[in-house]
């Protein structure tokens, strides 16, 4: 494995632990939404972090033999950032840690790839290595923006808000509120915030439908080229799809 930039190695059996201490058979699912989700994101933050960090102090032989083995480590990575800011750069270890701390998978991480050979590939400090197949894992696009523009046109796309990421206040953009154009809403995340955040969106569509609109929180981060609808126009625009 061919690795470019450190990673977040967060064991599975960690993340249950602190995970597990909320949703379980003895927590009614309804409950143990409200718990994880009433919180800002910013106090869960730091007590995930907290918990986390605990653990993997309490068993560095597992990180250790890690890098050992060649694996560039962010040992104390922040799995707030990964999920909701920047969208990857962790990994949930499910098995694969201890295939390479055993060498079971090899490690390639001190220069970079520069170009394709015969056999493989060449790298900057002018070593090769040979590959049958070479498969790229390096990310994606991560803005649904680009989608509304695909499927909806530019204009609308240049009305609305990011989806995901945090905004200037530490909560995530766009899911589950007004978004800038009316009738458009994004959802997502896991299953937690579907099922938690989905009833306030069914209220902001029922209420608006009914004429009577809830005072939803608008304070968005902002950008030059976004030219949000006011709430009162997404109203309208609602009213006038049930009439008709």
């Amino acid at each position: 494995m061919v690795q470019r930039q450190a990673t977040y190695v967060v064991p599975t059996d960690y993340y249950l632990k602190v995970t597990g201490a909320v949703f379980n058979d003895q927590i009614p699912i309804e409950i143990a939404d409200r718990i994880q989700f009433s919180n800002p994101i910013a106090i869960g933050r730091q007590i995930v972090a907290y918990h986390l960090h605990k653990m993997i102090r309490a068993d560095p032989e597992r990180f250790d033999s890690l890098e050992r083995a060649g694996f560039l480590l962010d040992r104390f990575g922040d799995i707030t950032y990964h999920v909701s800011e920047r969208g990857g750069g962790h990994y949930m270890d499910v098995g694969g840690s201890g295939k390479i701390s055993k060498g079971l998978i090899k490690m390639k991480s001190d220069a970079l790839i520069t170009a394709y050979t015969e056999n493989g590939l060449l790298f900057s400090d002018g070593s090769e290595l040979k590959a049958d197949v070479i498969v790229f894992t390096t990310g994606f696009v991560g803005t649904l923006r680009d989608e509304i523009a695909k499927y909806l046109g530019q204009q609308i796309a240049d009305q609305v808000d990011e989806y995901w990421g945090l905004d200037t206040e530490g909560e995530i953009r766009g899911a589950y509120k007004p978004i800038g154009h009316p009738g458009l809403w994004y959802t997502g995340g896991t299953l937690g915030h579907s099922r938690f955040f989905s009833r306030f969106l069914g209220l902001q569509i029922r209420a608006a439908l009914d004429g009577t609109p809830l005072p939803v929180y608008e304070k968005l981060p902002g950008r030059p080229n976004m030219k949000a609808r006011p709430l009162g126009e997404i109203t309208e625009f609602l009213a006038g799809a049930e009439a008709n």
